[in-house]
């Protein structure tokens, strides 16, 4: 895999999204080229160069579930905005 090392990737986004990004980094071919990861609108996003349907859908399933993950602890989550869009646990969302 080339691009975007898997410690990269973790560095770019909070540390309760790193279970997704390995499972993700895990499970795609590996020759795909990761271009970009980031947070934005509150979830994940994971860009590539190219890949067949089956890697775009891991990558789909990967950022549903970031958008019902919290960023910050990695406990279930929602979308919550405070001027910026943030995934947060209850906990999470008071500090």
């Amino acid at each position: 895999m080339d691009g975007l090392t898997r410690e990269d990737a973790l560095d770019c986004v909070g540390p309760g999204w790193a279970k997704i990004i390995n499972r993700l980094y895990d499970t795609l071919p590996k020759s795909t080229y990761v271009t970009q990861v980031k947070e934005k609108w509150g979830s994940l996003r994971f860009y590539i160069g190219s890949g067949s349907n089956r890697t775009f859908d891991l990558i789909r399933d990967a950022e549903n579930e970031s958008a019902a993950t919290c960023e910050v602890c990695g406990e279930p989550g929602e979308i919550i905005t405070t001027g910026w869009w943030k995934c947060r646990c209850p906990v999470c969302a008071k500090n």
